[in-house]
């Protein structure tokens, strides 16, 4: 069954309505990014107002959503701020889902929780999983998993200044300065 169009969805969404739609979409158990994880996390992404092709040509929209044949999207439309943001929303909930799941679905400080899905949503899922992070708050050493959390700043065997910022950005907004 195909979606429906975005431009037919309600474009004027309320804080409160994305943060229940996740809720919603994540289901009755686990947490939820708050509002402020979320914009925190999309400073960090390359978002366009207008659908791309990406560098190996695929249709892409707002910050790097893969269009498929269920999107009514086309090259070079132009999307609203609702629906980049509804778009990411979309694209972040995998990695909700991992960080619960590798929480046990307990409830935690929505900062820590924060913090973990920006490092599942930028690694990926199976790297978060095997993080010192995640097995330094998971037995309560949060100075560890700070530490663990600071320790992803590399990319292509170099220390990458954006990665270093996003950290910082994080654990200034969880823990205070780094």
């Amino acid at each position: 069954m195909a979606r429906k169009s975005r431009s037919s969805l309600s474009i004027k969404l309320s804080a409160a309505a994305i943060a229940a739609a996740v809720a919603v979409q994540v289901g009755d158990r686990g947490m939820s990014v708050s509002e402020a994880g979320v914009d925190l996390i999309m400073q960090f992404e390359s978002c366009r107002v207008a659908v791309y092709r990406d560098p190996v040509g695929l249709p892409t929209a707002g910050c790097g959503h893969l269009v498929t044949a269920d999107d009514d999207y086309r090259v070079g439309q132009k999307l609203t701020k609702a629906e980049i943001r509804e778009l990411f929303i979309e694209d972040l909930l995998p990695s909700v889902r991992c960080v619960n799941k590798a929480l046990g679905w307990k409830v935690i400080d929505q900062g820590d929780f924060d913090v973990f899905t920006d490092l599942a949503f930028n690694t990926g899922c199976p790297r978060f999983q095997r993080s010192t992070a995640l097995r330094c708050y998971r037995r309560g050493d949060r100075a560890c998993a700070k530490r663990g959390v600071a320790a992803f700043r590399i990319a292509g065997g170099r220390v990458n200044r954006g990665l270093v910022r996003r950290r910082t950005a994080f654990l200034e907004q969880r823990w205070g300065r780094p």
